[in-house]
């Protein structure tokens, strides 16, 4: 009989853990969603005046009206990512061999770095798509090179760290 209810304890205990993951995991995604990601980076980077906190509001006014799209691409990329993590932890446990686990390593890590490629494809049309459904325009010097200016590269020195 006790060791049912040792048994039993484990069971809620394991369980509340799940549970405890699931929720933390759901946060992530709308704090991913809501706040940073997917647009953030990319508005801190195309356009000037609007980067760190300031990049972060720009990108969650430039969501509204898209946040089901940015829900469904976000979602997409961690299946995605997560699929191809899952995949190379079971492939590797099965292979036999120095050099074909070496090879296959390799592979999955081309594997991964195209999906984290893919990743910021898909940040740049999403925000493309959200100045569009805002009526923005995008800047026409996209494809220019662009010298970084001095005021930024000062604040990177050793002596202003």
């Amino acid at each position: 009989m006790h060791v049912v209810g040792l048994w039993a304890k484990i069971a809620f205990g394991t369980g509340c853990v799940v549970m405890g993951c699931v929720v933390a995991l759901m946060g992530m995604l709308t704090q991913s969603v809501l706040y940073f990601e997917p647009v953030a980076t990319v508005v801190s980077v195309m356009e000037e005046d609007y980067y760190g906190l300031e990049g972060m509001k720009k990108s969650r006014r430039l969501l509204e009206g898209k946040r089901t799209t940015a829900w469904v691409v976000t979602i997409s990329y961690m299946v995605i990512y997560g699929l191809v993590g899952h995949a190379a932890l079971k492939g590797y446990m099965h292979l036999e061999g120095l050099w074909a686990k070496i090879a296959f390593g390799t592979g999955c890590v081309v594997m991964e770095s195209l999906v984290a490629l893919m990743w910021m494809l898909t940040q740049s049309v999403l925000y493309s798509v959200c100045k569009a459904y805002h009526g923005e325009s995008i800047d026409g010097n996209l494809g220019e090179y662009q010298a970084i200016n001095n005021k930024n590269l000062e604040s990177l020195e050793p002596s202003n760290l």
